[in-house]
C-alpha cells in the first residue's frame, strides 16, 4: 500500500501576542525599513513577490491595529519571519542613528519574541513531520 499524500501548512504560532501601541509604531517604522529594501532586490530572486505581498498585508494589520480596527489580528509564520526580519534590518539602521539608542532595547526584545516564536513553530513542525514518518 502506498503512503497518503501530506499537505504541508504553515508552522502554528504561539496563540496570542500581544504588542503595545509603541511596538505596533516601531514595527510599522522596521517594516517600511524592510520594504525600502525589497525594492532594492531584483524581481527575479526567489520570494519577492510573497514577500512584498506580505508586507502589504502587514502594513494593513498593523494600520487596523493601530487605528483599534484589529486588535485581535492573525499573525501567520510568514507575518511573524518578515516582521523578524524587519525588525533586525532596521536594528542595524538605527545603529548609525543617534535616535536608536532609544529603541535599541525594545528592538532586541521584539528580535528575542520573535525568535522564540518561530523556534517554537519550527520545533512544532518536526515533531508533526517525525511523527507522519515514523
Amino acid at each position: 500500500m502506498g503512503k497518503k499524500k501530506k499537505h504541508h501548512q504553515q508552522p502554528q504560532l504561539p496563540s496570542r501576542t500581544v504588542f503595545t501601541v509603541a511596538t505596533v509604531r516601531l514595527l510599522k517604522q522596521a517594516l517600511r525599513t524592510y520594504e525600502k529594501s525589497l525594492v532594492q532586490q531584483p524581481a527575479t530572486l526567489p520570494n519577492i513577490a510573497l514577500a512584498k505581498e506580505t508586507v502589504a498585508q502587514l502594513k494593513t494589520k498593523l494600520e487596523d491595529i493601530l487605528q483599534r480596527r484589529g486588535w485581535e489580528t492573525v499573525l501567520y509564520y510568514n507575518d511573524v519571519y518578515i516582521l523578524y526580519t524587519a525588525v533586525q534590518l532596521h536594528l542595524i539602521q538605527l545603529c548609525d542613528s543617534p535616535q536608536g539608542e532609544k529603541v535599541l532595547e525594545q528592538c532586541l526584545r521584539l528580535c528575542q519574541q520573535f525568535s522564540a516564536m518561530i523556534s517554537s513553530a519550527n520545533e512544532q513542525e518536526n515533531k508533526e513531520y517525525k511523527r507522519m514518518n515514523d
